[in-house]
Parts: structure tokens; sequence; C-alpha cells
């Protein structure tokens, strides 16, 4: 929870894809929801927002003339 509320404070723009992630999305009728489920789905937000704010914070810094791509 703390890690979509980050994402929803720094980036609101990604919230649309939270609910669209395949981690999201079971494969089963029943799917089973234990600790290795939700380490997976939280591993998956944690790459969502660290590449995103990667991307964000180099073209932030692109656009200001600090960086030459």
């Amino acid at each position: 929870m703390d890690t979509t509320m980050k994402i929803k404070a720094a980036y609101p723009e990604l919230m649309k894809y939270i609910t669209e992630m395949p981690v999201t999305i079971p494969d089963t009728g029943n799917p089973e929801i234990n600790a290795v489920a939700l380490m997976d789905y939280h591993h998956s937000l944690l790459l969502l927002f660290n590449n995103y704010a990667a991307g964000h914070i180099e073209n932030t810094a692109a656009k200001s003339g600090k960086i030459n791509k």
C-alpha cells in the first residue's frame, strides 16, 4: 500500500497502469493470495515506479539542458 501511495503522490499518471498490470489480473478462477503473490506484486510496482522515475528525471534534465543526448 505504501508503494502505491508513493506512486499516486509522485506520478499520478501511472495509476491507470496499476490496474492493468499482468500481476493484478489473475489467470485462474480462484487465485491464491499469499506472501509470494504479494511480493511479486510489490516488486512489479517498484519496477514501474523506478523505471518511470528514472526516465522522468532524465527527460527533465534533458529539457533543462543539463545533459546532452
